[in-house]
Order: structure tokens, then sequence, then C-alpha cells
């Protein structure tokens, strides 16, 4: 192998007297042909070329329905606390070798993972990908690995899964690994993209690799014939690539699948890459990326309370969710609290967590969750209060139960709690 080395050296050395001296590569390779220089010059050729080809994943973007702000000339930077969550990245070999401190500058940012490029089609492997993965995992990231598609027959699927599987040999991921279809080559569509898919995914999992998941942009992915169809593989196997013109962290896209990946044009500060710094950068929903964790409830209170929606400069900084905001995987955003704005709700329930605490109001017949940062409460004021001993009997359930009992006068404070109807004493003394 180092002699191998040190004549490629000599070959690089060698053509590039080709432009200053005008021999000739036949020449070259006869001087010296006892060391097989010709074949070496072919590997090295191809080798680059197929680097210098090597898709990253999003490449096909550039149809997608909403674009991302990189297509305005802009970069969006990490330190912007206006954007969604910076969960996790993914990298290919236009990254470079990131180093150990590049991924914990980057963890500081609160990424908690790496989805590393390993392969493409059949015919190409990461070079980079040893030191992408043992440098994240140095630096407490969790590590996953992608594999961008070009499939278009079912034969097609199982030899590149089988090429996937072989390069992710030595790289120290285990079976649990999250491994990902990116789905996203136009040489794909002349197959069916759904059921090759499938047969990707059943052959990783043939190997034992059972995490599987599918990425694509969403225009393949929604609508009424969609090329990855999220029915049948089921939505929380399904990473979404959709870039809004400006991602803000109050208005969530493809909630319901389990990743989202909203730009393509991040910047981490202190970090520089072949490419200039930029990475593509992802949410996600349900932990396959991240190992997530989810907010714990600290107190939960069943109330009755008239609040006040905050006008829209205000409320549209706020998510409406349909439970408690990362409490557990599969909660959906309902879109911003400006939606409601000025609207006068009943709060039916509060819950407080260890990120903040979420107010619980209908409208229509949904139920919606918000920080009750978004709120003006409307309570009563109490007039007068005064000790007093009665002796009085509860009416009978018919009109006893259209009454709640409460620990304290209903509406003048956040902490009365709900205790029941008044039917539960109906008659008694």
């Amino acid at each position: 192998m180092k002699k191998r080395k040190i004549i490629k050296q000599i070959v690089c050395l060698s053509l590039t007297l080709v432009g200053l001296i005008g021999m000739s590569e036949k020449v070259i390779a006869e001087e010296i042909q006892d060391y097989d220089i010709q074949s070496i010059i072919k590997e090295d050729v191809i080798e680059q070329t197929l680097e210098q080809k090597n898709s990253v994943m999003g490449s096909s973007m550039s149809n997608n329905q909403v674009l991302s702000t990189f297509s305005l000339g802009k970069s969006l930077n990490a330190s912007d606390a206006t954007l969604p969550n910076k969960d996790f990245i993914d990298v290919s070999s236009w990254n470079g070798a990131l180093t150990v401190d590049q991924y914990k500058k980057m963890k500081s940012y609160g990424v908690k993972g790496v989805v590393v490029k390993l392969s493409e089609g059949d015919y190409y492997v990461n070079p980079q990908r040893f030191i992408q993965i043992k440098n994240a995992q140095t630096a407490g990231l969790t590590v996953s690995a992608y594999h961008y598609s070009k499939f278009s027959t079912e034969a097609g699927a199982k030899k590149e899964a089988n090429y996937f599987v072989n390069a992710i040999s030595n790289t120290g991921l285990l079976k649990n690994v999250t491994l990902v279809n990116d789905a996203e080559d136009s040489s794909m569509v002349s197959g069916h993209v759904t059921n090759n898919s499938i047969i990707f995914a059943n052959t990783l999992k043939s190997h034992g690799y059972s995490n599987v998941v599918h990425y694509s942009m969403a225009s393949w992915i929604t609508g009424g014939n969609p090329k990855l169809n999220p029915s049948v593989l089921g939505k929380s196997n399904i990473w979404v690539a959709q870039y809004p013109y400006t991602p803000n962290k109050n208005n969530l896209l493809h909630s319901d699948y389990a990743a989202w990946q909203w730009a393509s044009d991040l910047t981490f500060s202190g970090v520089t890459t072949p490419i200039g710094g930029n990475f593509d950068i992802n949410m996600d929903y349900l932990g396959r990326f991240t190992n997530k964790t989810y907010d714990s409830i600290e107190k939960e209170v069943k109330t009755s309370f008239k609040a006040k929606i905050k006008e829209s400069l205000i409320s549209e900084k706020h998510g409406l969710w349909d439970d408690v905001y990362n409490t557990h995987e599969g909660i959906r955003s309902l879109g911003k609290g400006s939606k409601f704005a000025n609207k006068n709700v009943t709060i039916s329930a509060t819950v407080k967590t260890s990120r903040s605490t979420y107010w619980k109001f209908t409208v229509d017949g949904t139920n919606y969750w918000m920080d009750m940062a978004a709120f003006t409460p409307t309570l009563y004021t109490v007039q007068k209060s005064e000790q007093v001993n009665y002796t009085v009997v509860v009416k009978p359930n018919s009109e006893s139960a259209k009454q709640g009992i409460w620990t304290a006068p209903w509406n003048t404070t956040l902490d009365g709690k709900y205790l029941g109807h008044g039917g539960t004493y109906a008659g008694k003394t």
C-alpha cells in the first residue's frame, strides 16, 4: 500500500510534467511501466470523477414547492433564536473531514446528531465516512447514515441495499443505527418508487438493520399521487425536505412525520468546510436521529377560566399544538397562535413542564395547546369576601349537575381547580 501511494505521487508529478514540457502520458507510462502506472492513472481518474459527481442530500430540491433562503443569496446562522430546532445535520464528502472541535461547536448550538452519507448507487462510497463518523461519535453526537439511491427496479433496490451494507462495514455503526434511503433522484421515477423503496428497506432488514427511514422532498411525498407514499411506508418512517423562505420555530412543517429538513444553508460561527460552511439542517420530531428526550410534566390542573389570545405581533411567536408540546412523540403542529389573535377563549387545563407552562382551549370542537405567554387572563374581580355558616340543601341532579365545584370562586384565579360537578352531592344537606 505504501509503495502504491508513492507511485501515485510520482504519477501526479508526471502528469504535471505533461502540461509543462509536452511529454505524453504514453511516454511516461512506458518509462515506468514496471509499476503498472497506466492502471493507476485509470483508477485515479475514475475515483476523482466519481467524487466530483457524487450527489448530496437535497440535490433535487431546486424544483421544491417552497424555496430556501439560499436562493435569495443569504445564509442562515445557527445563533438566530427564531429558527426551528437545530436537531441534526447531514453531511457528505463535500463537507470534508469535520473535526471533533467542529462537531462540538455545532453541538453547542443544539445539534444532537449527524447523518453521514456512506454510498451512492452501486458505484460510490464516501472516502470521508470513517473520520466523519468517528469524530462525530467522539463529540457525543448520535450518528446515522444515508445512501443516495438511484434504483428503478426491484433488482436494483436489492443491489444498492447490499452495496450500502458493505459501505457500513468497519465504520463502527451498530445494527440499531438509523439508515436512510435518500429517494430523490429523477432516475428513480421510471420505476415504482414506493415499492422499490420497500424492497430496499427489507433487504437492509435481512442484514439486521431494521431502523430504516425514507427521505425525499415534499413534492414526492404529498398530494394525491405521491411517488413516495406515506400511507404505505408510514409517516413515522419518512423524513421530509421543504425549505421555507423564512423558517421560524413557530411555523413548523410536516410535524406528523419523523423529521423535517428545513434549510440547506445553515452556518455555524467558527465552522468552515470545503464548501463554505453551509449545512443541511433538520428537526427531529420522533427522536429517530437524536435519541430525543422529551420534557417532563411537573403539574397538571383541570380548570376553567377566561383568557384572551394576544395580538398577532406576539401570538405569532407561539405555536399551536394538538397536545402539550414536546412531551411525547407524534405531537402535531396546528399553526401559529396568531390564527386566533385577540380571540376570547376558555382555558380548560394547564400543564407545567420542564420547559414552560401550556394552556388548553377549544375552538370549533378542536383542542389546542399553547404557551401561556400568548394569553392575557380576563378574570373576574372579587368584590367582597367573608366567612359564613349556612345550612343548605344541594338542588336535584338535573340542576346541580350544571354547576361546577371549584377550589376557588370560578374565574377569579389561575389556580382554581375543577373538582367535579354539583350533581355529585345532589340532595345532600
